[in-house]
């Protein structure tokens, strides 16, 4: 009986145990199903939103595709609309292979008036052409009436690949001067080279290279160091202002952007040393070793080499080397600014007999360095600009043309030091209306000599500028002796202010066309002398009417 309670006991325990841990199990399962569900439900929901991810960023693809193919579209219709234009010759523009041709230019009647005649066309002589007080010159004004500014220029350029595009510019005018040219009937004024160039530019490299006549690197630009971005001014005077730095010359030049707003070139031009001050005498003197015609500073082109006849008489210097410019360029994101250099050689040829020991070539080096700026002050309506350059024989770079060098008395090139500086301001007043004022000068210092009792140089203060030898201005002294007199009338100064404006009375598809008017007041002084300072002054009232058809 006992037995039977104890194994009731012991089957009813078990079986409470296993119902236990039975039922623990499947609420295990149970858990572990759950979590599965709930896994499952995160995974799908995940993929959902992946999947819905993908479609919203198909649909983006296809709406940014759409757009880039009716852009494709219109760029392509604007470029079909744009070829048939240029085709069409409107614009000046034509296609002819895979080159595109520009036609420009314009035409122009100018008005010249000077208080004081020069005898000059629209070009105005800045120094030896500035009539003294006491000539009969300044008391004589000039009108003179001329469309010999009037340009034609053609711009070729097309692109063998995406990186390179190949350039070539021509540029011309009629302020040529040949003996057939007069002012009398026909005025039958021949056409002259301006610029004529080509330009090889490859964008992946952010390098060009420009080979022809163009103004020169040392001629401030408007942006990089680009031919065509002179920054020249608004002037109708085809001789623009005094202090403005500029030639257009021979050159190879090579541009390196070498960082974004940044650049730098190298330049090798065309020599030529002009207005030369030649101080030794034309006659033998006392106590001097050489005369004038001992010294060989330059040759006289011949009609055989193309550089002289019909009445050309130019002479030509005999520099070993080309002039070396370099600059740098930046635009920091406010105006553009300029950093340059100039080196030349200049070389004269001894060929005094003996005993004179210093026979054969004569050299010495010249140069300068030079500073460029212009600032939008008030960005679309005011812009100021300054320049200067300063060195030893860099008269030729500046627009009044001072002496580049005088010879010593052993006929060796002595490089005279010049400085030269232009501000100037450039309103747009209006849509229509340009207004413009600039202030130039150019100074030459003294480089003179004495041997014994004899003056010489450029600047010798023991010179005369007596009244009676000085109508003009001179770069040389006219002979050389003793001490009072040597008629000197060296310029040392030139300075000028000119204001003026352009009313564009018309823009628009048949091109442009404009009035415009200026006033200048030049001056020139003399270096002193016995007599004291001389110069001279004129008056200069200028208008044009242009039509620029394209």
């Amino acid at each position: 009986m006992l037995f039977r309670h104890i194994l009731t006991g012991t089957v009813t325990s078990v079986a409470l145990l296993v119902l236990t841990v039975g039922g623990a199990n499947a609420q295990s399962k149970v858990q572990q199903l759950e979590n599965q569900i709930q896994n499952l439900q995160n995974s799908y929901q995940s993929q959902v939103q992946n999947l819905q991810s993908q479609i919203d960023q198909l649909k983006e693809e296809q709406r940014e595709q759409a757009a880039q193919a009716a852009a494709a579209q219109q760029q392509a219709a604007q470029a079909q609309a744009e070829y048939k234009k240029a085709s069409s010759g409107l614009g000046g523009t034509y296609h002819v292979g895979g080159v595109t041709l520009k036609i420009g230019g314009f035409i122009e009647a100018a008005g010249i008036f000077r208080s004081s005649t020069q005898t000059s066309d629209v070009a105005t002589g800045m120094t030896t052409a500035v009539p003294f007080g006491s000539s009969t010159q300044a008391h004589l004004s000039e009108l003179r009436e001329s469309a010999r500014q009037s340009r034609l220029s053609l711009l070729a350029y097309g692109n063998p690949d995406s990186v390179t595009t190949l350039s070539a510019y021509f540029e011309t005018d009629f302020l040529g001067m040949s003996s057939t040219a007069n002012s009398n009937q026909s005025n039958s004024y021949n056409l002259r080279l301006r610029q004529a160039f080509a330009e090889y530019d490859r964008k992946d490299l952010g390098f060009s290279f420009v080979g022809g006549q163009a103004w020169s690197l040392a001629t401030q630009y408007t942006s990089g160091l680009y031919p065509r971005n002179e920054n020249v001014p608004l002037t109708i005077d085809a001789n623009y202002n005094v202090g403005f730095n500029w030639l257009r010359v021979p050159q190879f030049r090579f541009i390196e952007n070498f960082a974004p707003g940044y650049w730098a070139a190298l330049s090798l031009e065309s020599p030529q040393a002009v207005n030369i001050n030649n101080s030794l005498p034309t006659t033998a003197t006392a106590g001097v070793p050489l005369v004038a015609s001992d010294v060989v500073t330059g040759l006289t082109g011949g009609s055989g080499g193309l550089l002289g006849g019909g009445g050309n008489t130019q002479t030509f210097s005999i520099d070993p080397y080309p002039d070396v410019i370099v600059k740098v360029a930046a635009e920091p994101g406010w105006g553009h600014f300029e950093l340059f250099g100039i080196g030349r050689d200049f070389r004269t040829n001894v060929i005094a007999p003996a005993p004179v020991a210093f026979q054969g070539h004569q050299t010495a080096l010249g140069g300068g360095i030079g500073a460029n700026g212009i600032m939008p002050v008030v960005p679309k309506l005011i812009d100021v600009q300054a320049s200067m350059l300063w060195g030893a024989g860099i008269g030729k770079y500046g627009a009044a043309q001072l002496s580049d060098y005088t010879v010593n008395a052993n006929g060796q090139p002595s490089p005279n030091h010049e400085i030269t500086g232009l501000v100037g301001v450039v309103g747009h007043a209006l849509p229509m209306l340009d207004l413009y004022g600039y202030w130039g000068i150019e100074h030459s210092f003294s480089n003179s000599f004495d041997v014994g009792t004899h003056a010489f140089g450029l600047g010798n203060p023991a010179y005369t500028n007596a009244y009676a030898l000085c109508t003009f201005g001179s770069l040389t002294s006219s002979t050389a002796g003793t001490a009072g007199t040597v008629a000197g009338c060296n310029i040392q100064q030139v300075t000028e202010v000119q204001v003026g404006g352009w009313w564009n009375f018309y823009k628009g598809d048949l091109g442009r066309m404009a009035f415009g008017a200026s006033y200048a007041h030049l001056n020139v002084d003399t270096f002193p002398g016995t007599t004291g300072v001389r110069g001279g002054g004129n008056n200069i009232v200028m208008v044009s009417f242009r039509y620029y058809p394209f």
